[in-house]
C-alpha cells in the first residue's frame, strides 16, 4: 500500500510524496533523496522493499522536479538541499514521528544532509554514489568531459532554453537553472561547495554523528568516481563511515554503475544489505 502526499518544505512550498507504511510499525523513518535529474518514482522498488522489511519510507520530488513539478519554478542548490530535504525530514519527524531517522541519498541528494536543521537527528545513513563534484577528481580524459560540461554545454543550454532540458536530452527531468548555475561554478572548486560558506550558508555536515554505509562502484566513472566519492567523507568528522567500493563482479553482476543499486536486479544483494544496516541497532 503506497499513499499519495503533498508535504511542506520548510519555506512553506509544497512538495509531492510517496508514503510506503511499514508492514510493521517499528518507529523508523526513512527518507530517500534523490539523484540529480531524477525523480522519486525511481527509488519506488527500493522503498516498497524497505517497507515490507519494517521501515516506513517517504519518497519526495525536490521543487521543479516530478511529482512537485507543476509550472517552471527557479531553484537553486541550496533551496533544494536545505529547504526541500529539510522540509522532508521535518515531516518524518513530525508527522511521521520518526522514533529512529534514517536517509538513503542517491548522489548529490547526499550533499544536501549537511543542509538540514535536522542533520545532528540522523541516526542512519546509506550514501550510494555521493561524491565531491570537483571536476579534477574525475579520471583521465573524462576532466574534460566534467569541464566541457560544466563551462560550455550547460551554460550555452541556459543561455538557450533558460533551464537545463534533460528529458529532451535524456538525462532524466529537467534542472532549473539557479541549480544548473550553482553546479557549474562550485564544480570548479576543489572544496565544492564548502568553499563558497557565503552562498551555502551554515552547513551542518560536522554534527552529523549517524552510522554511514557508502558505496561507490567501479563502472560509474562518468558520475561518481571513486576519487570523487571518497573525497567527500572527511567533511563528516563526527559520522561513523563504512565505506564499499564495488565491482560488477563482486556480485556475479555485468553492470552497476550509477543507477544499479536501485534496479530490482539488487533485490537478491544489495537491498538486503542496505535493509540489515538500516535495521541494525
Amino acid at each position: 500500500m503506497t499513499l499519495g502526499l503533498t508535504i511542506p518544505a520548510l519555506d512553506g512550498r509544497p512538495l509531492g510524496a510517496t508514503l510506503f507504511p511499514a508492514a510493521t510499525d517499528t518507529g523508523s523513518v526513512v527518507v530517500i533523496n534523490p539523484g540529480l535529474g531524477l525523480r522519486a518514482s525511481l527509488y519506488h522498488p527500493l522503498a516498497a522493499y524497505l517497507a515490507a522489511a519494517g521501515h516506513t519510507v517517504l519518497t519526495y520530488d525536490y521543487r521543479g522536479m516530478g511529482a512537485s513539478a507543476g509550472e517552471r519554478v527557479e531553484a537553486s542548490f541550496v533551496d533544494w538541499a536545505r529547504h526541500d530535504c529539510g522540509g522532508a525530514l521535518r515531516y518524518a519527524v513530525d508527522e511521521l514521528k520518526a522514533h529512529r531517522l534514517s536517509v538513503v541519498a542517491h548522489s548529490t541528494g547526499g550533499a544536501f544532509l549537511g543542509f538540514s536543521p535536522l542533520a545532528e537527528r540522523l541516526d542512519r545513513i546509506v550514501c550510494v554514489a555521493t561524491q565531491m563534484g570537483y571536476w579534477r577528481l574525475w579520471p583521465g580524459a573524462r576532466k574534460a568531459f566534467m569541464w566541457t560540461l560544466a563551462k560550455v554545454v550547460i551554460p550555452t543550454m541556459l543561455a538557450t532554453a533558460g533551464y537545463v532540458p534533460g528529458r529532451r536530452m535524456g538525462w532524466g527531468d529537467d534542472i532549473p537553472a539557479g541549480f544548473a548555475r550553482d553546479w557549474c561554478r562550485w564544480l570548479d572548486h576543489p572544496d565544492y561547495f564548502f568553499g563558497f560558506p557565503q552562498e551555502t550558508g551554515e552547513l551542518a555536515f560536522d554534527r552529523i554523528t549517524a552510522s554511514m554505509l557508502w558505496y561507490s562502484f567501479s563502472d560509474d566513472n562518468y558520475y561518481a568516481p571513486k576519487a570523487a566519492v571518497d573525497a567527500f567523507p572527511p567533511h563528516l568528522p563526527n559520522a561513523s563511515i563504512q565505506r564499499r567500493h564495488l565491482a560488477p563482479g563482486d556480485l556475479g553482476r555485468q553492470k552497476l554503475g550509477h543507477l544499479g543499486l536501485f534496479s530490482r536486479k539488487s533485490a537478491d544483494d544489495l537491498w538486503p544489505e542496505v535493509a540489515a544496516f538500516l535495521s541494525a541497532p
